[in-house]
C-alpha cells in the first residue's frame, strides 16, 4: 500500500458523502477540474431505492449504479461524473474511472428533468488500467473548451478534451464534449449554427456530491 495523505476522511456505504446544493450559473463552462487522494474498501456497486425525488429533482430508479467519485449536475439533467466501474472486470475489488457527461434538457413544473428530452449521454473509460481495493491513489480529471472554440463562429474548429490523471501521470487524454444547455430564448443563429451574443444560462440548482455511499478513505478534493 504506497503512502497517502496524512490527513484523510473516512466514508462508509450508508453515508450520503459530502455534498452541497447552490443555486447559481454553471459553473464549468469552459473548464472542469478535480483531484483527490482516495483508498476504497471495496469498489461494490450500489442499487438504488425506487422512486422519490432528490434536491435538484433527481429520481431514484431502482437499478445498479457505479460508486461516484465526484458529481456535478443540475435539474434540468447536466452532469459531470467521475465513477469506479466494476462490471468490465467482474470483482468489487478491483474497478477503472469512467467520466460521464450528460446535456441538459427542459425542466418539468417540479424542477426535475423532463423525460420527453432526449439528453446526449458520453463517457470515457479509463481502458487498460485497473484500480485495487485498499491501495492509496491520486486521481485528477480535467475538462477544457479550447480558447479558440469559445469565440469562434464554426464550433466543430477545435474540440473539448478530457485528461484523467493518475498518481501524477497522464493516463487518458481524448476528445469529450462538455455538457451543453438548451438555446436561452430569443437567440439567433449564424448561417454557421453558432448562437450570436449567446448569454449565460440562467441561474440553477447545481449539486455537488464527492464520494456519496463510498467505503473508504479520501484527502481534500480540490
Amino acid at each position: 500500500d504506497r503512502p497517502g495523505p496524512r490527513t484523510f476522511f473516512t466514508f462508509g456505504t450508508d453515508g450520503p458523502g459530502i455534498s452541497a446544493t447552490y443555486s447559481m450559473h454553471w459553473p464549468f463552462k469552459y473548464d472542469f477540474g478535480m483531484a483527490c487522494w482516495f483508498r476504497a474498501e471495496t469498489f461494490a456497486s450500489l442499487k438504488s431505492t425506487r422512486g422519490g425525488k432528490d434536491d435538484v429533482g433527481g429520481r431514484a430508479d431502482g437499478r445498479t449504479h457505479n460508486v461516484v467519485l465526484f458529481c456535478a449536475r443540475t435539474q434540468g439533467g447536466a452532469r459531470i461524473e467521475v465513477s469506479f466501474d466494476t462490471r468490465t472486470i467482474g470483482s468489487s475489488t478491483a474497478a477503472t474511472l469512467i467520466v460521464t457527461v450528460i446535456d441538459a434538457g427542459e425542466t418539468d413544473a417540479d424542477g426535475a428533468a423532463a423525460s420527453s428530452v432526449r439528453k446526449s449521454l458520453r463517457k470515457v473509460r479509463l481502458a487498460g488500467c485497473v484500480l485495487s481495493s485498499k491501495v492509496w491513489y491520486h486521481v485528477a480529471v480535467r475538462m477544457s473548451r479550447p480558447r479558440i472554440s469559445r469565440f469562434s463562429l464554426a464550433p466543430f474548429a477545435a474540440k473539448d478534451e478530457v485528461s484523467i490523471f493518475l498518481n501524477g501521470k497522464l493516463m487518458l487524454k481524448e476528445a469529450m464534449r462538455m455538457p451543453q444547455f438548451p438555446d436561452p430564448k430569443g437567440a439567433s443563429k449564424s448561417v454557421f449554427g453558432s448562437l450570436v451574443n449567446k448569454p449565460d444560462p440562467e441561474k440553477m440548482l447545481v449539486k455537488i456530491s464527492f464520494l456519496p455511499h463510498f467505503d473508504g478513505q479520501a484527502g481534500a478534493l480540490y
